[in-house]
């Protein structure tokens, strides 16, 4: 692969500017995407995600089913 070419990218993201260098890297080479894709992925995701990993942390484990 060939070195990134594009200035690194700036994102004010919840009031806190990230610097994501190399933006143009691709990191998935068979669709294409980018370092700066997954970032906008990920910022896209964020809120759902952590909403399902908390709902998640207060779930009970029942291997034996609610009644025993």
């Amino acid at each position: 692969m060939s070195p990134s070419k594009a200035p690194a990218e700036i994102l004010n993201i919840a009031g806190t500017e990230v610097r994501i260098s190399s933006p143009d890297k691709v990191v998935f080479p068979d669709p294409g995407l980018t370092k700066l894709d997954l970032v906008r992925y990920y910022l896209a995701v964020a809120d759902g995600a952590l909403r399902a990993r908390a709902a998640a942390h207060g779930a009970q484990a029942l291997p034996e089913g609610h009644r025993r």
